[in-house]
């Protein structure tokens, strides 16, 4: 298990709307990293590029994004340890907390992996 840790849960960042992004020093951070750049090596065509650094989506398209709502979600879970699960939604692999997940790694034509 690992904690959650944002760049900064009190306030939204530039490039921020609906996200918070991951704090890149966090233990969490970096073992998704570790796991992306080892499935872009077994997969190199298969995975697709992050659009996004590692982040958790806390406002959803059909909420509307305020800095309040996305501050006050950030806080609830900032510290909280997860599951390091890996599991299957849709066309990317992710952690799942509550109702949140993180992606770990975007595969455009559909989560192909060999065992």
């Amino acid at each position: 298990m690992l904690r959650i840790e944002f760049i900064d849960p009190s306030i939204r960042l530039r490039g921020e709307r609906r996200s918070k992004l991951l704090e890149p020093t966090s233990d969490l951070y970096m073992w998704l990293d570790k796991k992306h750049k080892k499935l872009r090596r077994r997969y190199p065509e298969k995975v697709g590029e992050k659009r996004m650094d590692f982040h958790i989506e806390l406002i959803s398209s059909a909420e509307t994004p305020t800095d309040e709502l996305l501050v006050r979600r950030a806080r609830e879970i900032e510290g909280r340890e997860i599951s390091l699960e890996i599991k299957k939604l849709g066309n990317v692999l992710v952690l799942e907390i509550e109702r949140y997940h993180i992606t770990i790694a975007y595969f455009p034509e559909g989560v192909v992996l060999a065992e």
